[in-house]
């Protein structure tokens, strides 16, 4: 079985047999043994070209280079990274996401006085890494903070989001940072410092947390 972040059995995607999205990782398991799989992670967005027992980056063989309506792109040097991961059970169990996210986001360390940094330190914690934190961002017109989520397992969950940030209200927006009211089957409250909300498989939702 193939896996791929953002794709599902249930989609139709237009591309060519064997051909998957490469945001981040691809996943294949189940070849040899249920519990045994590879993960391909790889700081690009191209598409990965997956045949049995072959995996193939789309910078190598899917660089196709139109013409219209960029007449350079993909032209010039392309540089990006890969490495490979063998791990136990399924991409979910194995937390393969986690560690594309790391590949693509590397740490960055800064020296703090000791003085006025604790010990540890989370600005925001997930209940379960099957909900994703995608993003966070200041609101384009008020005092508040903009947080993206997206369901990442295939799978509906319900799940807390605990913040050390004081916020008076959290509103459900769209895209464009408006108000949607609620959105059915999100069943978003709030509590001290926590926000729960259930979400569909491979759902996208964005908060708004008013400071």
């Amino acid at each position: 079985m193939i896996s791929s972040l953002g794709t599902s059995s249930g989609v139709a995607i237009e591309t060519p047999p064997g051909t998957l999205p490469g945001l981040r990782f691809v996943d294949i398991y189940g070849l040899t043994s249920q519990s045994m799989g590879l993960e391909c992670q790889s700081s690009m967005t191209a598409s990965m070209d997956t045949q049995p027992w072959t995996m193939c980056s789309g910078c190598h063989c899917r660089l196709r280079s139109p013409k219209a309506p960029d007449n350079m792109a993909d032209m010039e040097t392309h540089t990006f990274t890969y490495a490979f991961m063998a791990h136990h059970g399924s991409f979910q169990e194995a937390d393969v996401n986690k560690h594309a996210y790391c590949l693509n986001n590397p740490l960055i360390v800064q020296q703090q006085h000791e003085d006025k940094t604790p010990a540890t330190l989370s600005v925001f914690k997930m209940s379960s890494n099957q909900v994703v934190l995608e993003t966070v961002k200041k609101s384009e017109d008020d005092k508040a903070l903009i947080l993206r989520f997206y369901e990442s397992f295939g799978g509906m969950c319900t799940v807390t989001m605990t913040t050390m940030l004081k916020f008076k209200l959290v509103q459900v927006v769209n895209g464009l940072e408006e108000d949607m009211n609620m959105w059915p089957g999100l069943n978003l409250t709030r509590s001290d410092g926590s926000v729960h909300f259930t979400l569909r498989a491979f759902q996208i939702i964005s908060l708004k947390l008013l400071l």
